[in-house]
């Protein structure tokens, strides 16, 4: 069973971006870029409102990104960053699982907020997910590279695990296969920030 990650919708009101599952043509690659970037390879987030259990979840997501060799790009907790992480109502239960939302101006990411529908089954631990709950480590990564300016992945990496790449645009419930980044992944942020 398959669940999409997050929803598509795209405003332009104030240069946000609410990132989602809008699909452009394939290239040759997997990876879709967003457009926008940050101007600096080092971006903080703040997750001091979570619950200590979702904290790990939000720097395990973090973390993913920034150990993508070669890139310089690192995300680095701080509480006083306007980046938030938080769980809120979404859409109730079985929908939308978590929604990144970007802000950008001239080109330039300013800020991007990640938020978790608390009204889902999640497993927040390291082990593995029962058959009906939704991985938070695999859906914080993906939002963090959401956060990052990568949109969602191609359909050519998206069939099955173990090698699903992390930005596909739905979720297999129970399965921990886009906790880890795969090679178009990380092909991404490198061409993103080399």
């Amino acid at each position: 069973m398959k669940r999409a990650l997050i929803r598509f919708a795209l405003g332009t009101v104030l240069g946000a971006v609410i990132a989602g599952m809008g699909f452009r043509a394939a290239p040759a690659f997997g990876y879709n870029l967003m457009g926008p970037k940050w101007n600096t390879n080092t971006v903080q987030y703040d997750k001091h409102t979570l619950s200590s259990s979702w904290q790990s979840v939000a720097s395990f997501g973090a973390s993913q990104w920034t150990n993508v060799s070669p890139s310089p790009f690192t995300w680095v907790s701080n509480n006083n960053s306007n980046n938030d992480i938080t769980r809120a109502a979404i859409d109730g239960g079985g929908g939308t699982l978590a929604v990144t939302t970007v802000w950008y101006s001239g080109g330039t990411i300013s800020r991007a907020t990640i938020k978790f529908d608390s009204a889902e089954n999640w497993y927040v631990g390291s082990s593995t997910p029962g058959s009906s709950q939704i991985d938070a480590r695999a859906v914080s990564a993906h939002e963090f590279g959401h956060g990052a300016g990568i949109g969602h992945s191609s359909s050519g990496g998206c069939s099955s695990c173990p090698n699903r790449y992390t930005m596909c645009a739905s979720y297999v419930v129970g399965s921990t296969c886009q906790r880890s980044l795969e090679a178009d992944d990380r092909n991404a942020l490198n061409a993103l920030y080399p």
